[in-house]
């Protein structure tokens, strides 16, 4: 009613006379009215002697905030989770428990749990009818009270509990070699190499999934994907055995073929709309890897079917990236023109595996496949993951801690005394304690309750019975100070050395 009162605080009563209101002033009450309406009113301060009017604060409109948190770690599990071709939660919380991507960014299953991706890619791929008998409202049959058997009074002793012990034992893994294939149907296009079909291979024991590109299902299109194969067991004397045809029940392939076409579906889904569908078939090898990294071998419980079956793989020398994705790659100065353009648009396929830090991209120009280390990414349903400087600092940090408790042997540096050992080491805790991850999946502790401050006492005051003298009364001050009065006389020391003789009675 009053926007001045955001910069002026105070209010004129002449000015609200003069637009027709009236105020009435009492010893401790204010009103203001305009007419017959109450337009303000207040109390009178006892201290200060003011007049306060109760303005009344309007209340916020009402407002539905979202309850999911926005933050650079949730950005960074999305576009990891995407790069991975949107795999189930799941499969992907127990890839990490499992130890399988060690060398990704450091996202734990609980950081997972806490910011899961909003992936409608992962949806399309891995959504399964739901099961039966879950909440059934039939009711359970009721059995006779003659059929319960009642418990033995010994039934904790029947199965007793085993010791922990520090035993080490050796247990044998039969490593059958048994491997399965078999085709799926055909893709929805062709892609741009002529490619329609693929040949599904099945590896039982290190639990990997390979694919194998044909160009149709004809007899000499499925002997020459599977010639290959079938000259590296005859080389390596394996002994193999084809499965009859049309009973699918002896063929472990038929499952491997929904979890790759699921994983594969939903990597097509987290793709920008407008990339182009002939490409499918060069993203078939970002599709095995990422798969094969979240599968765990049979042999070797603690290795993924990728190390299992290829080696180790290393986030850091190869990284991943969502599928499909726009960008603009670097042309090198040596083959473009003068004043051409330093970047050329075109869309991500994967990682090139056999370069360090390069990408596999299709150039939209050229219309010609390339690897490329310099890139400008332009995601459209996730956003880039950034790092804040604070974060970079503790990067280094971490670094530094590492390369100080972790010294190299072949260090060309002199050897350290105790002194010097001692020094580092107390940094190395320092650097610790200051650039320890923190996980934001702990709930930050409450601060406690801030009591506000005691009212501060009124402070006591003095009453005189008779009235001071105000300033308005009291006589002028001269301008020029006038001399003080001359002290007493000093006391001469003879008075003061003569004694005082009483004094005599008269006769």
């Amino acid at each position: 009613m009053f926007p001045g009162l955001a910069s002026h605080p105070l209010l004129s009563i002449g000015q609200l006379c003069n637009d027709g209101c009236t105020a009435t002033f009492s010893a401790t009450r204010l009103n203001i009215h305009h007419g017959d309406t109450l337009l303000l009113s207040g109390t009178r301060a006892p201290t200060t002697g003011l007049w306060y009017l109760d303005l009344e604060t309007l209340a916020p409109p009402a407002m539905a905030h979202a309850l999911i948190p926005y933050t650079a770690l949730a950005d960074r599990i999305a576009f990891v989770h995407a790069s991975l071709f949107s795999p189930a939660l799941f499969t992907w919380c127990t890839a990490i428990n499992s130890g399988h991507l060690t060398t990704f960014p450091d996202i734990t299953a609980r950081q997972v749990r806490k910011y899961p991706p909003d992936s409608p890619a992962m949806i399309k791929g891995h959504l399964d009818q739901q099961r039966a008998n879950l909440r059934s409202t039939k009711p359970s049959p009721v059995r006779s009270p003659a059929a319960t058997v009642a418990p033995h009074a010994n039934s904790a002793h029947d199965s007793p509990t085993v010791a922990r012990t520090h035993h080490v034992f050796v247990a044998h893994q039969r490593v059958t070699g048994q491997i399965y294939t078999d085709q799926p149907c055909r893709f929805l296009t062709p892609s741009s190499a002529g490619h329609t079909d693929m040949l599904v291979l099945y590896n039982y024991d290190s639990n990997a999934i390979h694919v194998k590109l044909m160009k149709s299902k004809s007899g000499p299109e499925i002997l020459a994907a599977y010639k290959p194969l079938q000259t590296f067991m005859t080389s390596g004397h394996i002994d193999f055995q084809l499965a009859p045809p049309h009973l699918h029940r002896r063929n472990a392939a038929k499952r491997a073929i929904r979890t790759f076409k699921n994983h594969f579906i939903a990597g097509l889904c987290s793709t920008n709309p407008d990339s182009p569908l002939h490409l499918w078939d060069r993203l078939i090898p970002h599709a095995l890897l990422t798969l094969n990294l979240l599968r765990t071998s049979r042999i070797n419980p603690k290795l993924s079917a990728q190390a299992q079956f290829r080696g180790a793989f290393d986030y850091n020398c190869t990284p991943l990236a969502p599928p499909g994705t726009r960008f603009l790659v670097h042309v090198k100065p040596a083959i473009r023109e003068t004043w051409a353009p330093h970047a050329v648009e075109g869309w991500y396929l994967g990682p090139a595996l056999h370069h360090y830090r390069y990408h596999c991209v299709w150039i939209t120009e050229t219309r010609a496949e390339r690897v490329a280390d310099t890139l400008s990414w332009f995601p459209h349903r996730i956003s880039m993951p950034t790092a804040s400087s604070t974060d970079r600092a503790l990067a280094a940090a971490r670094d530094l801690v590492h390369a100080l408790r972790n010294p190299s042997p072949a260090s060309p540096f002199n050897p350290l005394d105790a002194t010097q050992h001692q020094a580092l080491t107390d940094l190395a805790n320092l650097f610790a304690s200051v650039a320890a991850p923190v996980s934001p999946v702990d709930a930050p502790t409450p601060a406690p309750m801030v009591q506000p401050p005691a009212p501060a006492p009124t402070p006591a005051q003095v009453r005189f019975a008779v009235p001071l003298v105000t300033a308005e009364h009291a006589p002028a001050l001269p301008r020029v100070p006038t001399q003080a009065p001359p002290l007493p006389r000093a006391i001469q020391a003879a008075d003061v050395a003569k004694p005082a003789s009483p004094e005599q009675p008269h006769p």
